[in-house]
């Protein structure tokens, strides 16, 4: 089944390669280089795809479809840094929506990557924002934490445990914040 699909999915590209360059409209040849770029992906022709992604952009700058393609990509070759730029151009043509959720994308994949300043300032411009972000919020206890930031971690466990609403995580949380005390002798914190 997989080989009739594969045969398909590589018939169905000729027959897009054929009309693409029959076009002269941007948008029509835009979409057909993304669908191009998605049978290529699905046959595992990376660089093919990656050449149908570009020249949809070529076509129309704002097509997401193919930032997110070239994205993909980049993160399976593990190119984090080439898919945080991608998605940095997906974030600047998305929509009010969409920032948000690629916003807490973008943390984590700077931090996947090792950037951690990076992933610093974006966790930082996110709860600038929205101060009571909870995935922002456990980024940058995460970070905190990996950096060896004691105060910023306590900090980060204080503004978590003010903006959850599940009452055990608050508790969870203010008890992390009264054992940190403890252990740097802040008997009156931690009580």
């Amino acid at each position: 089944t997989s080989a009739a699909l594969d045969e398909a999915c590589a018939q169905s590209l000729l027959v897009y390669e054929r009309e693409v360059a029959t076009l002269d409209d941007s948008a029509s040849s835009a979409a057909l280089r993304i669908e191009a770029g998605r049978l290529s992906e699905r046959l595992s022709d990376v660089e093919r795809a990656r050449a149908h992604y570009d020249a949809a952009l070529l076509a129309d700058p704002r097509a997401t479809a193919a930032l997110r393609g070239l994205r993909r990509i980049a993160r399976a070759s593990g190119d984090l840094v080439e898919a945080v730029r991608q998605l940095d151009s997906e974030m600047a043509i998305a929509g009010a929506l969409e920032r948000r959720p690629l916003g807490h994308y973008r943390i984590d994949l700077l931090m996947a990557s090792g950037d951690q300043d990076m992933a610093r300032v974006a966790v930082g411009e996110m709860l600038d924002t929205a101060p009571s972000d909870v995935r922002a919020l456990l980024a940058y206890l995460e970070l905190a934490f990996l950096d060896g930031r004691a105060d910023e971690f306590g900090n980060a466990l204080e503004q978590l445990a003010h903006a959850v609403s599940d009452n055990e995580l608050r508790a969870a949380a203010q008890s992390a914040r009264g054992a940190l005390a403890a252990h740097h002798n802040d008997t009156a914190a931690a009580m």
